[in-house]
């Protein structure tokens, strides 16, 4: 969404995040001028993981016994009240440091900008063009009764394996673009044949990169970048993980190759199978 805004003139990577927040925040708060789109979208913003607020610590605290939602409490208000008062990284120590609050803040602003909710964005900017009916934010209770279950862990007792739920992460606007998501495995198969049919346009933007992670990995607007993956190709991915659930989508730079994994148990990381996929898929 970031993408197609930045192509279309409407925003720019280098906007200042306070700028566009200025008529969401009290007078007398001033907010850090340095964290900018592009730092929020590479997770170089210095922002924490995830607002370490009283209720949020709590739910934190008690994740273990309860597997509940850790970002049930986190509303629009809070996100920026927060974001007034946290301490930041400085301008000269940027560094990759993985934010869902930053990406929730991100998701935040563009919906701000476009005048609508986030689902209604993604559904004006990605889903309705790619066909992607079944993919939301807001699941209604019909649409509940369709989804997977997800699962913390599981029981093997012989042959048979009893899975222990957990519960959905229900998100509200403020972090619902660091999670909260919910799709098909036919609408994602349309997505990522979108990628590498390149129906989205903006979508090659997002796969530029902008910060370099390390030797091997950078970071573009959002979707990572690796080069040691498939034996000379860049892999461009992102993986996933919310109560239950884990997920991968990776596809081969200019190989017209890709695929996504879901997984309905969330201590299975489905990333190194899709490694093991795309190496295959390459030779």
């Amino acid at each position: 969404m970031l993408a197609e805004a930045v192509q279309s003139g409407k925003l720019d990577l280098q906007m200042p995040v306070a700028a566009l927040l200025e008529n969401r925040t009290e007078k007398n708060v001033l907010l850090d001028p340095e964290i900018t789109l592009e730092r929020l979208a590479t997770h170089t913003s210095g922002l924490p993981s995830i607002p370490l607020t009283l209720p949020t610590l709590i739910n934190l605290s008690t994740l273990g016994f309860t597997r509940g939602n850790p970002y049930k409490t986190i509303s629009e208000q809070v996100m920026l009240d927060y974001l007034a008062n946290v301490q930041k990284t400085p301008a000269t120590e940027r560094a990759f440091r993985y934010s869902n609050y930053g990406f929730g803040l991100l998701g935040l602003v563009i919906a701000h900008h476009y005048g609508m909710t986030y689902e209604d964005t993604m559904r004006q900017t990605i889903t309705n063009r790619l066909g992607m009916d079944n993919t939301l934010v807001q699941a209604d209770k019909i649409k509940k009764k369709q989804m997977a279950s997800g699962h913390h862990s599981f029981i093997r007792l012989g042959r048979l394996n009893i899975g222990r739920q957990s519960q959905y992460w229900d998100m509200h606007d403020a972090m619902a673009g660091c999670g909260g998501i919910r799709s098909s495995g036919e609408d994602l198969l349309k997505f990522l044949t979108g990628l590498i049919e390149q129906e989205l346009p903006f979508s090659i933007l997002s796969q530029q990169p902008l910060f370099s992670i390390n030797d091997h990995l950078a970071i573009g607007l959002a979707w990572l970048l690796q080069d040691n993956v498939v034996p000379n190709h860049r892999v461009i991915w992102h993986n996933g993980q919310t109560g239950g659930f884990n997920s991968y989508l990776g596809l081969i730079e200019n190989e017209r190759k890709g695929l996504f994994i879901l997984s309905s148990l969330a201590t299975t990381d489905v990333q190194p199978l899709g490694e093991e996929l795309l190496r295959q898929m390459s030779n």
